[in-house]
C-alpha cells in the first residue's frame, strides 16, 4: 500500500489522519463553520456539498469552494453524498459530472470524492480530469443496509482501485460485533493486494473502534466531528479520536521507561 499526499498531508503514513466535514446549508453558516474549524483539530475538511441549498447553482458553488478553501488554510476534499449512498439529496448523473468538472477547475480543491458505483463512464470522465489539474481523488462505496461478506469486500476494494484513483474508501453498517471484524480483515487483506491507501469504517455504535484503530488494520484517515456535526452514524468527535489514537500508536515505544 503506497501513501498518498492530499495537499501537505500523507496519508498513509503514521497516525491515520482526521478529516472534520462541513455540513451547513447556507452560505454564511458555511463560511462561519469554515472559519472555526481553522483553529480546531483535524487534518482535513469535507465539505458536504448534497447538504448545501444551492448546490445546483454551479457558479455559487464555484465562488464558494474557494472562499472555504482560502478559509480553512487546510486541505479541502469536496464531496457530494447522493441519496442511495446515504447522502442528502439526488442529483442527475450529468449534473454530478458537470458540478464536479467545475469544481475541479477552480484549483481550490485538494480532493474529491467520486461514487463508485455511479458508473464507469463517470470514473473515465473525472479521474482523469481530475489528475489533469492535480486533484486527487477518493472513490467509495457506503453500504448503510449490511456488512457484505469478507470477500465482498475485498472484492470491492480490489475493483474500486482498478479505477485510476488515488484513494479508495469503504464504509458499511454493522448488525454485530463480527460484521465489524469482517469489515477490519477486509481492509487488511485488500491492503495487501492494491497499491491505493484506503479508508474503510464500520458506522454506527458497534462500528466506533474501527474509527479510531485504523492503524492497525491499515485505514489510513478517519472521519471525526466538532461540536456534534456528524455526517454519518457513529462518528465520534476530533479531541476523543485524537486521545485514543495516541495511545495506540504504532509509532509510540512500547517500552518507554516513563511507563513503569
Amino acid at each position: 500500500m503506497n501513501s498518498v499526499k492530499i495537499g501537505p498531508i500523507r496519508l498513509g503514513e503514521g497516525k491515520p489522519k482526521i478529516i472534520v466535514p462541513i455540513t451547513e446549508e447556507t452560505d454564511s453558516e458555511i463560511l462561519n463553520c469554515a472559519n472555526f474549524y481553522r483553529r480546531q483539530l483535524g487534518d482535513i475538511v469535507e465539505w458536504r456539498l448534497d447538504f448545501y441549498e444551492d448546490f445546483s447553482d454551479f457558479e455559487r458553488v464555484v465562488e464558494l469552494c474557494k472562499r472555504v478553501k482560502t478559509t480553512i488554510q487546510k486541505p479541502l476534499l469536496v464531496t457530494f453524498r447522493t441519496l442511495g449512498e446515504g447522502g442528502e439529496a439526488a442529483i442527475g448523473k450529468s449534473q454530478y459530472v458537470e458540478m464536479y468538472r467545475r469544481i475541479i477547475q477552480t484549483k481550490a480543491v485538494d480532493a474529491i470524492d467520486i461514487e463508485f458505483d455511479r458508473g464507469q463512464d463517470i470514473l473515465d470522465n473525472l479521474i482523469p480530469y481530475a489528475h489533469k489539474y492535480k486533484v486527487k481523488v477518493i472513490v467509495s462505496h457506503h453500504d448503510f443496509m449490511k456488512t457484505p461478506s469478507e470477500k465482498a469486500m475485498v472484492d470491492k476494494l480490489r475493483n474500486m482501485g482498478q479505477s485510476g484513483a488515488d484513494i479508495c474508501k469503504l464504509a458499511v453498517m454493522p448488525h454485530d460485533t463480527l460484521d465489524v471484524l469482517k469489515l477490519m480483515t477486509a481492509t487488511h487483506k485488500a491492503s495487501t493486494i492494491i497499491d491505493q491507501p484506503l479508508i474503510s469504517m464500520s458506522m454506527g455504535t458497534i462500528g466506533r473502534v474501527t474509527r479510531v484503530a485504523g492503524e492497525i488494520f491499515h485505514s489510513v484517515a478517519t472521519f471525526g466531528a466538532i461540536e456534534g456535526m456528524i455526517s454519518a452514524p457513529g462518528q465520534m468527535d476530533v479531541e476523543t479520536i485524537d486521545d485514543i489514537m495516541m495511545d495506540l500508536s504504532l509509532e509510540e515505544d512500547p517500552f518507554d521507561d516513563d511507563d513503569y
